[in-house]
């Protein structure tokens, strides 16, 4: 919605939130909403039937309505992860400037150089799967940005099971600066949850690891510097196909049958459907290749990135009909990179 306004930057816009759903995400309101946009508090959230508050994350223009009936498969995505892909695309192709941190912030947190941010999600329910397997796991690829002088500051509830000299950690969920935090940061890395989204906002470079449902993600996160790092599955991943396998993937994206007709090769092994129940976490050895990958390719400015690491995603996106330059990493062979 923050994206579409900014586009929109000639119209008037109103966000209409309930009391709950304001103090759920009031830190980053404060500090992301757009000049254009109005802030309504109120339990009565009809936005759809109150004509004097339109809801934007509703709303679709004839453009986007023709490109939505266009493309080759109806079902590749639902209307409104093909309106956020949209929307994405044309913010990404303007040019921002990079937002500095300011020295107050910094001097709150003891940030005195080029840091990342980090955030791994730990919910006691609403989709355990997305949850980040085991914390520790982070600790070598933590010991690695230190020795490349990089801070990582935690956002967000930790289990406390990292340490480092260069960590810092907020300690709560929801932090007063978290927004703020991101917009100043070389990078992000973590689970598939809030802050990832509002990194991509904040247009800073994304690794979102042990993603359980990678293909929905493509579609959300379309910058070229955005990487996902899937959870494994019960099979080896050799092409795309092997991750399409992902019921729960497939279902929240919308492909939810197999036919010849579509190319699709699980058609003939329904033998290896599996959901993202049956995914696990990767080990700290598949993350910290992730992370020196991400940190060549986003700090050192080192563009050329092995494709065989990569799980080829330009068929999944041609066939669902969006655009997207986000890559997914493949964990079977960062195991033991080239």
């Amino acid at each position: 919605m923050l994206n579409y306004t900014e586009l929109n930057s000639s119209a008037e816009h109103v966000l209409q939130l309930s009391n709950k759903e304001f103090r759920d995400c009031e830190k980053y309101i404060r500090t992301g909403l757009g000049s254009k946009i109005t802030l309504k508090i109120t339990e009565d959230c009809t936005t759809n039937s109150n004509g004097d508050c339109p809801d934007v994350l509703n709303y679709i223009n004839a453009i986007l309505y023709e490109k939505h009936l266009g493309r080759k498969s109806q079902i590749g995505v639902p209307p409104s992860g093909f309106a956020h892909n949209y929307v994405s695309n044309l913010r990404n192709a303007r040019s921002g400037e990079k937002i500095g941190l300011s020295e107050e912030i910094r001097s709150v947190y003891g940030i005195d150089s080029k840091y990342i941010v980090i955030h791994f999600r730990y919910a006691k329910d609403d989709n355990l799967n997305r949850n980040f397997s085991n914390e520790a796991q982070f600790q070598p690829a933590l010991d690695y940005l230190q020795g490349k002088g990089i801070q990582v500051v935690q956002i967000g509830e930790s289990k406390g099971q990292l340490e480092g000299q260069n960590l810092i950690k907020i300690g709560k969920y929801s932090g007063d600066h978290d927004l703020q935090l991101l917009m100043g940061s070389e990078g992000f890395i973590g689970s598939s949850s809030g802050p990832s989204i509002w990194a991509d906002y904040a247009g800073i470079p994304c690794l979102i690891v042990d993603v359980p449902h990678p293909l929905s993600q493509v579609i959300l996160h379309t910058r070229q510097d955005a990487f996902f790092l899937p959870k494994r599955g019960p099979f080896k991943v050799e092409d795309i196909h092997d991750l399409m396998s992902n019921i729960t993937d497939l279902s929240e994206v919308g492909i939810l049958y197999w036919g010849k007709e579509v190319g699709l090769k699980n058609y003939d092994r329904p033998e290896k459907i599996y959901s993202c129940a049956n995914t696990t976490g990767n080990s700290s050895k598949i993350i910290l290749h992730s992370t020196r990958l991400f940190f060549e390719y986003v700090i050192e400015g080192n563009r050329r990135i092995d494709e065989s690491v990569l799980v080829d995603s330009e068929f999944y996106c041609e066939y669902i009909g969006i655009e997207s330059s986000a890559k997914i990493l493949n964990p079977w062979v960062l195991e033991e990179p080239p």
